[in-house]
C-alpha cells in the first residue's frame, strides 16, 4: 500500500476521538465548534505526517501532543479571545479594550501567589483531556506554569491573567508565546529522540 494511502486510513481511523479530544481541551474558550474539530484534524494530521514509529499508542501520544500544541497557537497568535470573523460567524460579540484612566492599561505590582494549581483536575484516565493538558502545563519550567495554567486550563482572557497576575498583558502574551515555543520544542526533542 502506498504510503499516503495509509496516513489517510490512519487519519479516518483516529480522526473521530482527536476531534472530541481537541472539543474537550478548547471547551472553555469561545471557539466555534467547527474550529475545535478542525483543530484536533490539524493536530492528527501533524502526528501523521511526522511519525516515526507504527506503533499505535505512540501515534496517539504525539497526537494528543500535537492537537494541545495548534490550539495552543491558535490562542496565542489570536490574543484575547480570537479572530472576531470567528465572532461574528458564531454570534458571539466581539470584546473591547478598556483603557485605564490615563488612557493606558493600568499595571499592578507583582505579588506572591499561594495555591495556583489547586483547581487543576485529578486526572482520570491516560485519554482524559484534563489530564493531557495537565501533564503538558506541568512539563513547563515554573515561572510559565501559573500563566499556562490560568489560560489554557481556567480559560481566562489574556487581560483577566494579567490582572490575576498583577502585570501588563504584553507580559502575559510573552509568556503565553514561550510556552508555545516550548512544548513545540520538546516535540521535536522527542521526535528526534525516536
Amino acid at each position: 500500500m502506498v504510503e499516503g494511502a495509509q496516513d489517510v486510513l490512519l487519519f479516518e481511523e483516529h480522526r473521530p476521538w482527536a476531534e472530541d479530544l481537541a472539543a474537550a481541551l478548547c471547551a472553555h474558550r469561545r471557539i466555534p465548534e467547527p474550529d475545535r474539530r478542525q483543530h484536533g484534524r490539524v493536530g492528527l494530521w501533524r502526528a501523521i505526517k511526522r511519525r516515526r514509529s507504527s506503533d499505535p499508542a505512540a501515534l496517539k501520544a504525539h497526537a494528543r501532543r500535537s492537537i494541545f500544541g495548534a490550539i495552543a497557537e491558535e490562542t496565542t497568535r489570536n490574543g484575547l479571545f480570537g479572530d472576531s470573523r470567528k465572532f461574528k460567524r458564531a454570534g458571539i460579540p466581539v470584546p473591547r479594550v478598556q483603557l485605564g484612566p490615563r488612557g493606558g492599561r493600568e499595571r499592578r505590582e507583582t505579588e506572591q501567589r499561594e495555591g495556583l494549581f489547586d483547581n487543576i483536575p485529578a486526572p482520570t484516565t491516560d485519554d482524559d483531556p484534563a489530564t493531557i493538558a495537565t501533564d503538558l502545563v506541568l512539563s513547563l519550567p515554573w515561572d510559565l506554569r501559573p500563566f499556562a495554567d490560568a489560560y489554557w486550563l481556567r480559560g481566562l482572557s489574556e487581560s483577566e491573567v494579567a490582572q490575576e497576575m498583577g502585570c501588563a498583558p504584553s507580559t502575559v502574551s510573552n509568556r503565553l508565546y514561550e510556552c508555545v515555543e516550548l512544548l513545540r520544542a520538546s516535540e521535536c526533542v522527542q521526535r528526534e529522540a525516536k
